[in-house]
């Protein structure tokens, strides 16, 4: 959900770059042959962005063969930047050919490359370009010109590296966010202290109510686990994880109902438990869990949920060194938790479209969301560049739309996209790769036994373009032997010559809302879907509908739309009224399923501004409400209230506020940040300090970093009482067209997802409530520097090891010399800084900065985890004089 990044950058220092970037997942070489020397290579180096909303750029071909590159040659390669064919030097042509996608060919007068020759080229893109993000990505060069099989294309690596000066990476003449250094995070840091271990919250998200008792329970090798029947699966779930935490073995035992207390037991039941005893509020996925010391454990939840829930709380209870080195027992203090979440949808999105994640990834990020209580997943299964769950009544979905690789014509498979490469076989692009139905089943069941919800994204009428590619191919073969079959689910009709260019330059991705084979089309994938549901024993719920960026131009030319009565609000612009037909017959074809249905907040939002009793009218006209999921709140774009008018308007909402709760954001203006920026920069305390019930409060400074405050939305609709009711929950985003592995994923996940939890479970903080800004502001760094002390001190150091351990992002550390002394911080007190004076790169093994300490040259500094794993080098120098 956009907008997708812009531009590109850099230059590079051959040796550091290569080896950098292949670590961030930029450098990919060809599949050719493990020994094959690579003879060709990009070099892409950033000249400046300019003031008027551009940036200039220098993209060089190097010619490391034996042999010059000579006639017709073509390299391919994929940029989400707007790039300008006309900007490009003598001697080459610039193609955009669809999408993210470009060609750069020699033109008539080219001279020949040279063996150890290159080539170089200005180029111009829009908007702008500040990180590696921004890089082109996915080389790979035709030596014969545009044509040829993908097994004749040359992948090739992309270098970048070192990025101008700070007075250069401006994104126009309004950006107001400086470039990040090693003393600007030290001086943001300077707030934070490092709490004694023992003054560290062991449990979150933070419980409602925890009660110290004095005492311990051991747990050791053979202490029974006793639960009442249809508790099960969470017996099994506390069972797994004790014997992965302990080397001893826990005894399972079911509990008859009238039997007494077990002494020395671990005890799971249903029963009254209550969100917090003073309030005597009874809901679901409450529990209370009881340590006594001598006599046992006791968890009693309102469902299995909270039963579950339980079940986790006391995981976060074992020691974190249990974690790194498992023993024959461990000690749980005693203490009496009352417990129950603040919201009731506690969400993480997934976008595996644009760039594949296998099933055992996606249930990793299961395992996580689980140990931290959220629990809904909703998965982004179709987008423009890519179709990933099998329907077996449209085969060409997955083996066409699944598939991205080199193709002029896309008669096999999608184009690349996203740094996908030239090759469709799944093991070498991550563009390609889909989870067949017995896959998917498989994944069903493994959330559910978690309390983990999987919800679905067919993202319609927009990003549409991997069904439309898929559909045409159809088309294709059976064209010749059933013309009528042929033609039953093509979705655009094929004397549209309707012209549009979608946010992501896409020109042909929206199906026509006009034709019933789109509806016939996704009665099919419904059907298949709940069919999956149900083999899987697990009920679908709701499944998202899309409905976002829809480009303006599209169906103006569509017989079958001009032929629509539309009625409704006139006031409305046709394409929008087309939006909420789409929508509105969509929702039907689930409600007849009794499916909830769940869209993108951009087409409800045109109903209800122009009707407040939009919801209202639904219901009297027997139509489904669909639930809003609610992402453009960008401060100063205009939408910073919409989630509230459709909550005041009576649509469901959950808050996916760009500003806040999106991970594919990056976390800071520094050029080696992973990420994009188009809703400004997203760092980890952005989640814990969002306000779900009055987002104004976290309204400081727009995208630019220009100076923003509540009272610059004075005129915005605030949440009603009313209102507060249909605000099911918070969820964080993670679209994929940066996250191209494992790797990527956790880096932009953790711990970010750490701190959306607590927010999506714990009771509103103290300082949320707090209504003049200073004060809260003070009571705020407070709380945060209690949250960084529990990520850096206990919730990293087990995600070290938990579920066979996590790459999370580690912040780079904060770093000044003053007066001859060097001085370092870190963003979460409690990881290790280790730093060197000689100019070699800080290893494990490296000193451990510890206190002020003196420096008369250069130091590197970097952050380490307990495994050894470190974050990115920083580099500080005493000034002349001292």
């Amino acid at each position: 959900m956009w907008p997708q990044s812009w531009g590109s950058a850099a230059s590079f220092v051959f040796a550091c770059a290569v080896s950098l970037l292949a670590a961030l997942g930029f450098v990919r070489h060809a599949a050719r042959g493990a020994t094959e020397k690579v003879s060709y290579f990009i070099e892409w180096k950033l000249i400046e962005n300019d003031a008027k909303g551009g940036y200039d750029a220098e993209l060089t071909l190097h010619n490391g063969g034996p042999a010059p590159l000579a006639g017709k040659w073509a390299l391919f390669f994929n940029d989400s930047a707007k790039l300008l064919p006309d900007s490009v030097g003598d001697g080459v042509t610039l193609t955009h050919l669809n999408g993210d996608f470009y060609v750069l060919e020699p033109s008539e007068s080219a001279k020949p490359i040279d063996s150890d020759a290159s080539i170089t080229t200005r180029v111009r893109g829009e908007p702008w370009a500040i990180n590696i993000s921004d890089a082109p990505s996915g080389f790979y060069l035709m030596r014969g010109g545009r044509e040829g099989a993908p097994s004749e294309a040359i992948p090739m690596p992309v270098h970048v590296g070192p990025f101008p000066a700070a007075d250069k990476m401006h994104r126009g003449a309004s950006d107001r966010v400086p470039v990040v250094t090693a003393e600007s995070r030290f001086l943001e840091n300077q707030s934070l202290t490092k709490l004694p271990l023992a003054e560290v919250a062991k449990i979150t998200p933070t419980p409602l109510e925890f009660e110290p008792l004095p005492g311990r329970f051991r747990i050791a090798d053979g202490t029974p686990i006793v639960y009442e029947a249809g508790l099960e699966v969470e017996a099994k779930s506390l069972e797994n994880a004790l014997r992965s935490e302990m080397t001893g073995t826990p005894k399972l035992k079911v509990r008859t109902k009238d039997e007494p207390s077990n002494d020395g037991a671990i005890q799971l039941r249903i029963g009254d438990s209550f969100a917090g005893r003073s309030t005597k509020s009874k809901v679901r996925e409450a529990y209370e869990l009881t340590v006594i010391p001598d006599k046992g454990i006791e968890i009693v939840g309102n469902d299995a949920a909270g039963v579950f829930y339980g079940v986790q709380t006391l995981r976060a209870m074992i020691p974190i060194g249990v974690y790194e080195q498992p023993t024959k027992s461990v000690d749980i203090e005693a203490a009496h938790i009352s417990d129950a979440p603040r919201f009731s949808y506690r969400g993480m999105h997934l976008d595996v479209a644009r760039n594949f994640h296998t099933k055992a990834s996606v249930e990793k990020l299961v395992d996580v969301m689980a140990f931290y209580k959220l629990n809904r997943l909703h998965l982004h299964l179709t987008d423009d560049e890519g179709w990933r769950i099998e329907i077996k009544q449209l085969p060409e979905l997955t083996e066409f739309g699944g598939r991205r690789g080199h193709t002029l014509n896309e008669a096999n498979w999608l184009q690349p996209a996203l740094g996908s490469g030239p090759m469709p076989e799944s093991n070498a692009s991550s563009g390609s790769g889909f989870y067949s139905q017995d896959e998917f089943v498989e994944l069903l069941q493994y959330a559910a036994a978690r309390q983990v919800a999987v919800i679905p994204e067919i993202d319609f009428p927009g990003h549409a373009r991997a069904a439309i590619k898929s559909m045409q191919a159809r088309e294709r073969r059976l064209s010749s032997s059933d013309v009528t079959a042929a033609a039953q689910y093509m979705l655009t009709e094929p004397g549209d010559t309707s012209e549009y260019e979608s946010v992501q330059m896409w020109r042909d991705n929206v199906v026509d809302v006009g034709r019933d084979e789109t509806y016939r089309f996704l009665d099919i994938v419904f059907g298949e879907m709940s069919a999956m549901y149900e083999r899987a024993g697990v009920k679908l719920e709701s499944v998202h509908l899309g409905g976002d960026e829809v480009p303006d131009g599209v169906w103006e030319k569509s017989s079958a739309c001009r032929e629509l009565e539309l009625p409704g609000d006139s006031k409305l612009a046709r394409r929008s009224r087309l939006e909420l037909y789409f929508m509105n017959r969509a929702s039907q074809l689930l409600a007849k399923r009794s499916i909830q249905p769940a869209c993108w907040e951009d087409c409800l939002l045109l109903e209800a501004a122009n009707d407040s009793a939009a919801t209202e009218k639904r219901r009297a006209a027997n139509k489904p409400t669909p639930t809003a999921y609610v992402w453009n709140n960008v401060w100063g774009w205009g939408r910073e209230d919409a989630a509230y008018r459709l909550a005041n308007a009576g649509f469901d909402v959950v808050l996916c506020n760009a500003t806040n709760l999106y991970f594919d954001l990056a976390c800071e203006k520094d050029p080696l940040e992973r990420g994009y920026y188009w809703a400004g920069f997203v760092g980890m305390r952005a989640p814990f300090e969002f306000v779900p019930l009055d987002v104004f409060k976290n309204a400081n400074q727009t995208s630019m970093g220009q100076a923003e405050g509540e009272e610059s939305f004075a005129d915005r609709v605030r949440l009603t009482a009313s209102g507060a009711n249909h605000i099911l929950g918070i969820q964080g985003e993670l679209w994929s067209e940066n996250l191209r592995s494992e790797e990527n994923l956790e880096y932009m996940a953790y711990p970010r997802m750490i701190a959306l939890a607590e927010r999506g479970w714990a009771k509103s903080p103290q300082w949320a409530s707090i209504r003049d800004a200073a004060p809260r502001r003070a009571e705020l760094e407070t709380a945060w520097n209690r949250f960084a002390n529990r990520l850096g001190q206990r919730e990293l150091p087990r995600l070290d090891y938990f579920a066979g351990g996590m790459k999370y992002r580690l912040p780079p550390p904060g770093a000044v010399v003053r007066k001859a002394r060097l001085e370092a911080n870190v963003e979460l007190p409690g990881l290790d800084i280790r730093y060197t004076t000689d100019g070699s790169e800080p290893e494990l093994t490296s000193t451990l900065y510890s206190e002020s300490v003196p420096i008369h040259g250069a130091a590197k500094l970097r952050t380490f985890d307990t495994r050894g794993r470190g974050s990115r080098t920083v580099t500080v120098s005493a000034t002349k004089g001292e």
